[in-house]
Formats: structure tokens, sequence, C-alpha cells
């Protein structure tokens, strides 16, 4: 009985939310954030769920503390389902409020070839730069231990929270990622169309070290879902970019999915995520079974956050020292850790986090109101997000990253919405957009201001006719 509503309750959400992306999808002829979110919401919490309590019913699921998966009644089951459709309803409020308040004006860029052309040798400047700095920190964090390739042998035991050695340069570690972002940016410029032939040596150039070092990074870090986001990132982003129409969009995206797919079982041979060999349905019945373990041990817990975790979020953007050390924060998956295992990781044999997903995080702050708070904040950010990306100016470039964004914010934010998690695993896009608003930003107020010239110039030049081909020859003329 149990199973069976879970199945047929989780269809539903997911058929609902479905239904609601799709039209959203063949109205606009593409999907925001919002609809990522919503995507991604029914997938997990609606077919994962039914997949998960459906394995552990049939003795399928390995994952440990299954037994807590065996607690589930018909009360908790709607109850959970309700829940979703709160943050679902909660997020689509958020996002439109949002929108209403602060309608989008656009890039404030014009499609002037010679203001593309500096635009992207400044982006290409920037790839560099980012590059050099991503491998310089990362050999200085992994000197300690011996360089870049003797650092392996204590990747696991750093994983699992062991300190093995004594490292000064600790906070280099995540300085690492600003290969990733480098790699986004070579990517971006490789696909924009009408890019110097000149330079298309040394991107592809660019593109195979940032590539490949970020391989080596995302392997000493052991992160199986990091490297499915980093080699999706680039399917996504050639989606988007030659995106025609739904149809085709809707095509591509299976093909996407699939890979991803592959993708995850193959990360975990690589990475030896699971010691076992499991069939489809165990791994991933296994894999999933954290978010809905962890709403059995918050429904019993009569302990609430009271939204310090959303307070105390900006400071998780500096090294762990300053925010665990000196302000004594304690993120919320390391309080999940303790209710579901009775302890913290790195105390009595606990090597591991239990990460805490976007639901119950909001559901640990006060209840249904979490829900409901966390939805409306994570609506209204993932508006401000699209519209920060939606600005960015070369498209090649705007699509990898707003790429990479789908990926790590509205989706994997579903099972990981920790604030420390998503800040951590969009470091390398914060440092990186530091970096470009210091060598790029100030070309591009320039460029606003050429637009604006431009802008009077069509107008004196008025309509286009036989005479002249373009505006640009009647204001060439004009000149």
């Amino acid at each position: 009985m149990i199973p069976f509503l879970a199945v047929i309750g989780g269809l539903i959400l997911t058929i609902v939310l479905y239904a609601y992306v799709f039209f959203s999808l063949f109205k606009k002829n593409k999907l925001e954030l919002l609809e990522w979110f919503l995507l991604s919401l029914g997938t997990f919490n609606g077919i994962g769920f039914g997949l998960v309590i459906w394995a552990t019913g049939q003795g399928r699921n390995p994952v440990d503390k299954a037994s807590l998966l065996l607690q589930y009644d018909v009360s908790a089951v709607i109850n959970y389902l309700i829940l979703n459709v709160i943050l679902a309803l909660s997020c689509v409020f958020g996002w439109y409020v949002a929108k209403v308040l602060w309608p989008f004006k656009g890039t404030g860029i014009q499609n002037l070839s010679d203001e593309k052309i500096l635009l992207r040798s400044k982006y290409y400047l920037v790839a560099w730069v980012t590059l050099f700095l991503g491998i310089a920190s990362y050999f200085l964090y992994t000197l300690p231990y011996g360089g870049f390739v003797n650092y392996l042998e204590y990747s696991k035991a750093l994983r699992a929270g062991i300190p093995a050695v004594s490292n000064s340069f600790s906070f280099l570690k995540p300085f690492g990622g600003l290969t990733f972002f480098s790699s986004i940016l070579f990517f971006g410029l490789a696909i924009e169309k009408h890019s110097p032939k000149h330079k298309n040596k040394r991107i592809l150039i660019g593109i195979i070290l940032s590539f490949l070092f970020s391989i080596y990074v995302l392997y000493s870090w052991e992160g199986r879902f990091a490297l499915v986001t980093y080699i999706g990132t680039f399917v996504l982003a050639y989606i988007l970019y030659f995106n025609k129409s739904a149809f085709v969009f809707f095509k591509r995206m299976i093909l996407f999915v699939t890979v991803a797919f592959l993708l995850v079982i193959g990360s975990d041979s690589i990475l030896g995520g699971t010691k076992a060999k499991l069939g489809v349905i165990e791994f991933f019945s296994k894999e999933l079974s954290f978010p809905f373990i962890s709403y059995i041990a918050q429904i019993y817990s009569s302990e609430f956050r009271w939204f310090q975790d959303i307070i105390v979020g900006p400071l998780f953007i500096f090294p762990q020292k300053i925010w665990s050390g000196m302000f004594g924060i304690e993120t919320a998956s390391s309080f999940n850790t303790y209710l579901i295992l009775g302890a913290r990781k790195g105390v009595d044999s606990v090597t591991g986090e239990i990460p805490i997903d976007i639901l119950m995080f909001g559901y640990m702050q006060a209840s249904v109101l979490g829900v409901v708070v966390m939805g409306l904040i994570f609506g209204i950010s993932l508006l401000f997000i699209d519209r920060f990306a939606q600005k960015i100016p070369l498209k090649g470039i705007r699509y990898t990253i707003y790429a990479n964004l789908i990926i790590n914010v509205p989706i994997r934010s579903i099972l990981y919405g920790d604030p420390q998690h998503i800040i951590n695993r969009n470091f390398h896009l914060i440092l990186g957009f530091i970096i470009v608003g210091l060598l790029v930003k100030k070309n591009i107020k320039k460029g606003k201001n050429r637009s604006n010239r431009y802008e009077k110039e069509v107008s004196n030049c008025g309509a286009i006719n036989e005479r002249w081909r373009s505006r640009e020859s009647c204001i060439k003329y004009r000149k």
C-alpha cells in the first residue's frame, strides 16, 4: 500500500510539474531557471521518491539507515508530497513577484561588431588569467602533500574529513575551480559566431589545457556529481546556443538526460563511489535515498533552526576556518547528519556527511512556514540569477555560463540545498565574475555609452531605404 501510494503520488506530482514546464517551453521557446527548478523537483521528489520507497519495500535498496525509509506510512507519504507542492507554489510566487517588481532591461550592449571584438578580447584575457590563477593556486595547495601527483594519495582521507598533513594553504583548494571558469569562457568563445579566426587555435589550446586540469581537480576532489555537472555543462550549453525551436530543444534534451544518466553511472565507477557492483535500480535508489531519510529524521525532531542558516549564508564564501573556527557556525547538513547518525562528521567513526535537500532545509528552519519562506527566497533568487546571466553580452559565453548555473543552482539544489553547498559549488563563478568585473566592467560601461551614441545616430538617419543598405552605412556616410 505505502509503495503504491508513493509511486502514484510521485507520478501525479511529476506530471503536474512537467505539464507546467512543457507549456512554458512551447510558449517561450526556452526554459528559464524557474522551469528547470520545477522540472528537477518533479524528477527527484516525484519519480525519485516513488522509486526509493518502492525499491526499499522490495528489499532492493542497499543504503545505510534503510530502516528509516520503512517508517513511511500513509500520512508521511501524503505530507511529504504536500510539502513539495507548497515549495513549488512558493517558488513560483516568489519568481513572479520579483519579475513584476524588477523588470528585465536587457544587456545594454548592441550588436556593434567593434564592441563585440573588444569584449571578446577581454573575456579571452580573463580566460587565460583564471586558468593561470587556478593552476598556480592548486599547485600551492598540493605542495605540502608532495605536488599534483602525490596529492591523490591523500584525497580520500581529506574528503572523509581526516587532515593527514598540516596545510597552511588549505584555503586555496576552492581556487582550483577557477580552471572550470576558464574552460567555460574558452568554450563560449569557441562556439561564438564570427569569432576572430587568428585566435581560434589559441582558444582551442586554452580549452584543452583548462579541460584537462579541470578533470584532474575534479578527480582529486572525488566529486561524482561535480564531474557530471562539469561535462554536462558543455553539452547543455551547445543545446541552448543552437536552439531553434521548442520541438528541437525537446529532442536534444532527451540526449542531454541520456548523457547525464550515463555520466552518473560512469563517474561512480571511475571514482569508486560504490564499492559493490549494483544494478541500476539499486544504484539510483541508494543514491537518491538521503533526502527521504532526512524527512523522517526531521519530522520527529522538535529542534528548528529559525532561519539562522539563511542569515549566515553569505559567510560561507570565506574559508571554513573563519565561519566555523572563528564564528562557530554549524552547517545545516552537519546538523542533519547529527539527527540521523547521532554524531557529526569526524566524530565517533562518522566519516561522511548527509547533505540536506532544499525541501528539508526549509522544513528544519520553521516547519511548514520554513518551506514557504524558503520557496519565496529561492524563487526570488532564481529570478535575480537568471537576469544576471542574461546580461552577459556575448551569446556563447552567456549560454555556457547559463548552462552551468542551470545544473548548479536549480537542479542540484533539489538534493543539495545547504547554502554552504550552493556557494561551494558555485565558487568558481563567484570568483570568476569578480575577476571579470575588474578586467571587463569598464569596457562594458564604455559599450553602453557607445550604444547610446549609436541609437542617436540611427534616429538621425531615419528609416532604412534603397539608398542606405543598412543603418551602419548611413551612419558611416554621415561621418
